[in-house]
């Protein structure tokens, strides 16, 4: 679809950046080392997300254009880019303040297989071949960003926790090598070959690089109130398209009533530990845990079961207490101490009422089509789902991910 070397495309890509200082990471509380390490600031001093600060793009909104699309996340651009390499007029409407300051775009940028469960839960839920299907989906998306370099890979692993979590990820072995995946089980630890790691907001912005480099026309900072007879109204202009697409988070949904109902928000914390020695990526408590490198060093990423809801419903990205103290806990366990926290954040997920996402033409409305609800998994199947919606759009006509059709959600 599109090559990276020697243009802005490039994922090193490092071009003028536009910013307003903390508020473009959309983060309304962070945290400072003071005492426990969990204590509330909102001030200028507090630590943000230990990712690089996106680009901003600014410009007048079109009167027209042949696909919109409404969103800044992967499968955003990368729809921006398939569909503007093939001749289409694209225009994509980002709500954050710059690219990837908000949403999962701040979260752990850990690419992976499937879902957020095991294939042991997710075969169990949906079936074996659906399931398969999610896996080549993910695979799909993963080397679509490892050729460009966006993404480097590495061997995942997965630690069980106690009796029962072994046997569940034993299994999960046996179902991933029967799809075709090279995984394996040894020691408790379940080993999967060909993740990735990223820092999710450059890659997110190589992505929005080579989507510009391919005509599609990106602005930032656009609230979308309404869609009416494919006519997009922001508070400034109105946008006539063609197609219309949402590849945003819930927060960025509410121009559409079909969207409420389905996508529903979790809150993620983490914190990075510059004493904490890690090497690649590990999962554990039933994927609840992400321990990952980072260059400043590992990022600790969980514990929502430490609340009664499980940070589901929540849409402020601010860092809750009890949670911080559950992941100082896991670090010191490990050697760490909660004073060498350097960074500590929150961000708001996007899933649906059925934990799988929403992919595909809205039901009666033949021109609007759905690619979200992936719930942090948008650098494995957030991406294969974009290039399998756009093969649809562009050639086949037929539905682009089945079992993933918003229709579903009609009773």
């Amino acid at each position: 679809f599109f090559g990276v070397a020697e243009t802005s495309c490039n994922p090193r890509y490092s071009g003028p950046c536009v910013t307003s200082g903390g508020a473009s990471h959309g983060h309304h509380c962070s945290s400072r080392k003071e005492g426990d390490g969990t204590r509330c600031s909102a001030g200028p001093d507090a630590t943000l997300s230990p990712w690089t600060v996106g680009r901003t793009y600014l410009g007048e909104l079109p009167a027209r254009t042949d696909v919109a699309i409404v969103g800044g996340t992967v499968s955003a651009y990368l729809l921006a880019t398939v569909l503007a390499e093939s001749g289409a007029q694209v225009v994509v409407l980002d709500p954050a303040q710059s690219v990837g300051a908000t949403g999962a775009n701040q979260g752990v940028g850990h690419g992976y297989g499937g879902l957020a469960e095991s294939a042991f839960r997710l075969v169990h839920a949906i079936g074996f071949d659906r399931a398969a299907a999610l896996y080549r989906m993910s695979d799909e998306g993963l080397a679509f960003l490892a050729e460009r370099g966006v993404l480097s890979r590495c061997t995942g692993r997965w630690r069980a926790s106690d009796a029962k979590e072994e046997q569940t990820l034993q299994t999960s072995a046996a179902h991933l090598r029967k799809m075709g995946q090279n995984a394996s089980f040894s020691d408790g630890v379940l080993s999967l070959p060909g993740e990735a790691l990223v820092d999710p907001v450059r890659a997110l912005n190589a992505l929005a690089a080579c989507a510009a480099d391919a005509g599609a026309r990106i602005l930032t900072q656009q609230q979308l109130l309404s869609l009416d007879d494919g006519v997009l109204r922001t508070p400034e202009a109105e946008l006539c398209a063609d197609v219309v697409i949402h590849a945003a988070d819930a927060a960025s949904s509410d121009w559409h009533p079909f969207f409420a109902p389905c996508l529903l928000t979790i809150r993620e914390n983490a914190a990075v530990y510059s004493s904490l020695p890690m090497s690649g990526v590990e999962r554990y408590q039933m994927g609840y845990f992400t321990v990952r490198e980072t260059p400043l060093g590992t990022l600790v990423r969980g514990a929502r079961w430490a609340t009664m809801h499980m940070e589901t419903g929540e849409t402020e990205p601010v860092i809750v207490p009890k949670i911080q103290a559950k992941l100082d806990a896991f670090a010191e366990q490990r050697g760490a101490s909660s004073t060498d926290a350097d960074h500590r954040w929150a961000w708001i997920e996007t899933t649906t009422c059925d934990n799988l996402p929403l992919v595909g033409p809205l039901p009666g409305a033949p021109t609007l089509f759905a690619c979200s609800g992936f719930a942090g998994c948008d650098w494995g199947l957030g991406a294969g789902a974009a290039l399998a919606l756009a093969e649809s759009l562009l050639r086949t006509g037929q539905p682009a991910t089945p079992g993933l059709e918003p229709s579903r959600m009609v009773l």
